[in-house]
C-alpha cells in the first residue's frame, strides 16, 4: 500500500466500511508479526492490533502520514508498551495483596490475641509496630517508608507499645 493509498483509506476510515477493511487487511497480520517479533506473544500482539485499530477510529484529526509503515508500528509499540507496564502493574498488585493476606493470616495464627489488640491501635501506629518488630525495619527506614520525622515514628512505636500493654493487662 503506497503512502497515497494509505491516507486516502485513513480519511474515509470512519465512513467507508471498504477504507477500514482494505487498512485492517493489509495492516492488522503486520501488527501481529511486528508485535510478536519484540515481545514474543501470540496474544499481546493480537490485542495490540486490535487496540491499533479501536484506537484508529478514536483518532479525530489525522494529518498527511508521509511514512505509513513506521507510524503504524510505532503506534503499536506504544501499545504494547501501555499494555505490559498496565498487566506488571496488576501483576505487582496482586502479588502484593496475596503476601498481605498470607501475612495477616500467618500473624493472626502466630499471635493471636495480640493481633486483635494490635489492630485496635490507629493505622499508622499499627504499621510502624509491624514494620518494627514483624519486618525488622530501623526507625529510620519506617520514618523515610512514611515521610515522617524519626523522633515522631519513635513516639508513635512507644506509644502504640504502652498501648498495647494496657490492653493485655485489661
Amino acid at each position: 500500500m503506497t503512502p497515497i493509498e494509505f491516507n486516502i483509506c485513513l480519511r474515509k476510515i470512519k465512513t467507508n466500511v471498504k477504507a477500514f477493511n482494505r487498512l485492517y487487511k493489509f495492516y492488522f497480520p503486520k501488527i501481529v508479526i511486528h508485535i510478536f517479533v519484540i515481545y514474543k506473544n501470540k496474544s499481546l500482539s493480537e490485542d495490540v492490533a486490535q487496540e491499533f485499530f479501536m484506537k484508529l477510529m478514536e483518532m479525530q484529526e489525522i494529518n498527511y502520514v508521509t511514512y505509513p509503515n513506521s507510524w503504524v508500528y510505532t503506534i503499536a509499540e506504544n501499545i504494547a508498551k501501555n499494555i505490559v507496564a498496565k498487566e506488571k502493574k496488576n501483576f505487582a498488585e496482586s502479588i502484593d495483596n496475596i503476601k498481605a493476606s498470607v501475612n495477616d493470616e500467618y500473624a493472626y495464627q502466630l499471635y493471636g490475641d495480640y493481633w486483635e489488640k494490635l489492630n485496635k491501635l490507629d493505622e499508622q501506629t499499627r504499621k510502624i509496630i509491624i514494620m518494627k518488630i514483624f519486618e525488622g525495619y530501623r526507625y529510620k527506614e519506617i520514618a523515610d517508608e512514611m515521610n515522617l520525622k524519626v523522633d515522631t515514628v519513635r513516639q508513635k512505636y512507644c506509644r502504640g507499645i504502652k498501648n498495647l500493654k494496657f490492653m493485655s493487662q485489661n
